[in-house]
């Protein structure tokens, strides 16, 4: 019988010391975990400070080492990732290769932000259009690559219909259509129809922004581009299938934006690369050449004309091209205009 009660007494004497035990290390836990939490916050402090400091001194690879620690530690900090982003602004390269490489490397900080800033439509808004730009005035395939993947990104974090999920809708197109231009001719679709890179994100943002030129002239210069290309390859009965739906978006994009930049930069681009380019290797007479050669000179005047009338509303790809168009078909006072 007291063995028994001597038994009980020493569970519970167990009992008590195990509670006791584990009450101390959670205790001594969360006080490890709070020290720790507070050693982290003061580092990140102190190299924030410490960016600060050097940016102001001008030393720029000191800051972003510091900056960089501050990102390791709080990847979302978004005073570090603002300030990274000032630091790489303040720095002047000393050449062409150094500027290459510091502006990679800005765009990457400035899409970095944006991914750990979920929600931000001005942010994600900023980084699309940066690699946009990027894209078209380098035409560096690293730049294309990095738009379409950031473009389909942005697709997934916003809902369709607003700003960021329209207009990634249309980057990622224009980035698949200029990826895709080795293999241009993609799948068949449910119509007859093949396909190039991006024309489903093109018909998409097309649905989403009806009142824009942006995605119908794209859209109707990949469609005549695919037709073309099925001629040329001699499978003409498929270029009449897709020759009928490409005209009939051409024929849209020109009566609704008869006078719109990008749509007639994509009409000059079809008249020059396929009707004008592509039939010297046919057998159309020199008078054919000739009335082919001044519509697309027509044309051209009238696109001179509207973007002079507002040269500040173009973008600084499409003036680029325009020029280049001047300066390729108006052989004699193309370099001039342009």
């Amino acid at each position: 019988m007291a063995k028994t009660r001597r038994s009980k007494k020493k569970r519970r004497i167990n009992t008590r010391v195990f509670w006791i035990v584990g009450l101390t290390l959670v205790l001594f836990s969360g006080v490890a975990g709070g020290l720790i939490y507070i050693t982290l916050k003061g580092s990140v402090g102190r190299n924030l400070a410490a960016g600060k400091a050097f940016l102001a001194e001008g030393q720029h690879e000191s800051a972003l080492r510091s900056i960089g620690k501050v990102l390791y530690k709080e990847s979302g900090n978004q005073e570090g990732h603002a300030l990274r982003l000032r630091v790489y602004q303040d720095m002047i390269p000393e050449s062409a290769e150094r500027a290459t490489k510091l502006y990679r490397d800005y765009i990457v900080a400035l899409t970095q932000h944006s991914q750990f800033t979920p929600g931000d439509e001005s942010l994600a808004l900023r980084s699309l259009n940066e690699l946009w730009r990027a894209s078209v005035d380098t035409d560096q395939d690293i730049f294309w690559s990095m738009l379409e993947g950031q473009a389909s990104d942005q697709r997934s974090r916003f809902q369709p219909g607003s700003p960021v999920y329209n207009r990634a809708t249309l980057l990622l197109g224009l980035a698949r259509m200029r990826l895709g231009q080795s293999d241009f001719l993609g799948d068949v679709d449910d119509l007859g129809n093949v396909r190039f890179p991006g024309e489903t994100e093109l018909a998409e943002y097309q649905e989403l922004e009806p009142d824009l030129e942006d995605g119908l002239a794209r859209l109707a210069f990949g469609r005549m581009a695919v037709a073309r290309r099925l001629g040329t390859k001699g499978l003409l009965q498929q270029e009449d299938r897709n020759l009928e739906l490409a005209q009939e978006t051409y024929d849209e994009a020109l009566e609704r934006f008869p006078r719109g930049r990008e749509t007639l930069l994509a009409v000059i681009r079809h008249m020059y690369v396929h009707e004008l380019l592509g039939e010297l290797r046919g057998d159309l007479d020199q008078d054919a050449m000739d009335a082919r050669l001044d519509a697309l000179m027509a044309k051209l005047a009238i696109a001179e004309e509207v973007f002079n009338d507002d040269i500040a509303a173009a973008e600084r790809h499409q003036v680029l091209e325009l020029a280049r168009y001047l300066t390729l078909i108006d052989t004699a006072e193309g370099r001039v205009r342009a």
